[in-house]
Formats: C-alpha cells, structure tokens, sequence
C-alpha cells in the first residue's frame, strides 16, 4: 500500500500463487477502511470512443449518430453484471443519506440496479438523455430523455427542431462550469447535490472506493493532496480536497499510483469487489 490511508486492488493476470494471500491482506484492509467510516463516496470511471467529438456532429452528422445510435441502442438493452449490484449493497451498509456515487460511465447502468438519481453525478452526462446542437437553445433548455433513434434518420431537438446530440462530454466539448458545446444544465444539477452531500457529511469519517478511474485528462482519479485529503486529478469540477480514506481497484498494477505496492492477482474486478462484499458482510455477521 500507498500509505496507511491507500488501499490499492488490481486484476492483473500475470501474477503468481504467492500475491494471493496479498490481495487477501489488502481486501481485508479495505473493508477495515469500509467498516470504520461513517461515510462512502464510490467513484467510477470509463473510457470514450475516438468517435465521440461534437466537431463530428457538425461536420458529418449522419457518420456521428451512425455510431452514437446503436450505442443508445445497446445501453438500453444492457444488463448490469453482478458487480453493480454488489456495489449497492455495500453503500447500503451506510444508510440512505450516507454514500454518493461520482463517476464518468455513460451507460446508466448504476440507475438500472437502484442508484437513486439525487445520489448520482453523472460527470459526463448520460447517453439516455439527449441536448440540442444550438448552444442558445441549450441555454433555455435543459436536457430531455433521449428518444427513439432511427437509423438513417436524424434526431431533432424537441424545442427547436435543431439537430440533437447525446448529452454526453465528447472529446472536445468543456466540461464544468465553463461548458460551451456540451448542455451541462442537468451535470451542474448533479453535482449542487453532490456538494451539498460533501456539506452534509462533513466531519463524518469518510471512505472512497475508486474503481476503474484511468489517467485521462477528463478522468474522476483521486490524487492525494497535503493533510491526507483526496482531490480529483482534473480541475474541471473545482472540487475542494477531502480528507478520505482511499480504497483504490483497478485492473492493473500500471493504472495505480506509481508510489503505490499494486498487488498483481488473476482475479477480474467483479471478483474483487465480491470478495470486498463477502468479507464486509462475514464481519457485520459476527460483530
């Protein structure tokens, strides 16, 4: 580990019987960190396609929604794997009022397994809500749920009749407070309630599971900051630093602080937050 504070999982294919025990020491000491807060912040982080740049939208906009209308399509019909669930159960733990869940993924995967929408900030918008391209629309209009995508067809806005977009962050859209080309109305919603959630807790002790959080410039990373506090790595959301608890899974030992000891395991991620629930669950049985 890091530090006292760290507690850095991975799934690494490439390791050896002898990590296993390892990962055991540090799963057992991130439910130690789980167990002994009172409050849990997850962040959760994803990837973007190359595809996914406004600048497509104006300049061909039927090869733009040729791509971003199956993928509407397929995150309608996906199913969350187990690990979404597990993940519930273990905010759960803390009560209702008690977590939050920060994260870049655009699925909607986190609200199909009972996320409640005013304990979500959804950082890069949502693929199942759709803005206008005209930013003076976007002004007067907040987002609306995305409709049904016809292939060869383009969406309108509803206010409009403009062309429409995922409200989703592309590449070369801003986020933030300063967003332009991107409609933020329903992100900024998001994250008035995950300040005032921030505001709430307080001096409670805090926890963060961070899962899958890469080092991409738009990433939700944590990165450590001066009094054991936590901060996100971009300053696109002004975030002031937290004093937190970190427990870090990631698929591999490159995707950790370098400072941190990575432990390399064969186990996939679901696995790991399994194990995370099993444990937490096994110790609330006998205590």
């Amino acid at each position: 580990m890091a530090s006292k504070e760290e507690a850095p999982l991975t799934g690494d294919d490439d390791a050896g019987v002898g990590q296993t025990s390892k990962l055991d020491a540090e799963v057992r000491r991130a439910v130690e960190l789980i167990l002994g807060s009172q409050a849990l912040l997850v962040v959760a982080g994803a990837g973007l396609a190359d595809m996914c740049r406004h600048e497509l939208f104006v300049q061909d906009p039927k090869a733009a929604w040729a791509f971003h209308g199956p993928v509407l399509q397929r995150f309608r019909e996906a199913v969350p794997h187990e690990g979404y669930s597990h993940l519930r159960r273990i905010c759960q733990t803390k009560g209702a009022s008690s977590h939050f869940v920060c994260t870049s993924n655009v699925d909607g995967l986190l609200e199909k397994v009972g996320f409640e929408p005013k304990r979500l900030f959804n950082a890069h918008g949502s693929v199942h809500f759709w803005q206008c391209m005209c930013a003076k629309c976007n002004k007067r209009h907040s987002p609306w749920p995305a409709g049904d995508w016809t292939p060869g067809k383009l969406p309108e806005c509803k206010f409009c009749k403009k062309m429409a977009r995922p409200n989703v962050s592309l590449f070369d859209d801003n986020l933030g407070k300063n967003a332009d080309s991107f409609c933020g109305q329903r992100v900024l919603e998001q994250f008035d309630f995950f300040e005032n959630w921030l505001k709430q807790v307080g001096r409670q002790k805090l926890c963060i599971i961070e899962i899958g959080c890469g080092v991409s410039e738009h990433s939700l990373r944590l990165v450590p900051k001066p009094g054991g506090k936590w901060a996100f790595m971009s300053d696109e959301w002004g975030l002031p630093p937290v004093a937190a608890s970190l427990v870090r899974i990631n698929p591999t030992t490159e995707d950790c602080q370098p400072e941190a000891r990575s432990l390399a395991e064969g186990n996939k991620l679901l696995l790991v937050v399994s194990l995370l629930l099993l444990l937490l669950f096994l110790f609330l049985l006998v205590t």
